[in-house]
């Protein structure tokens, strides 16, 4: 969990209660736990706007690649009705 040992761990929980208390340990921890909460759904909304970001300009490659094999298509039709 977090890339910390069970060991880590309880003296991080035990240096917590010593320092808080333990009546007011769960609050804290709530508020820390939707903080981090909050952070995760922000760190996955700026992941997806960066895609989309991304995504657009290879969106646009792919319609120019289209269109241009479209083109090609096209001359290369043209030429065999020259050539017929």
């Amino acid at each position: 969990m977090f890339g910390i040992s069970f060991t880590e761990f309880v003296v991080i929980a035990f240096v917590a209660i010593l320092i808080i208390g333990p009546k007011e340990l769960p609050t804290i921890l709530r508020k820390v736990g939707k903080a981090v909460g909050h952070l995760k759904a922000m760190a996955a909304e700026f992941i997806t706007a960066v895609n989309n970001e991304v995504d657009q300009p290879k969106k646009y490659i792919e319609d120019l690649k289209g269109n241009l094999q479209q083109t090609y298509d096209i001359e290369d039709l043209i030429d065999k009705k020259k050539n017929e």
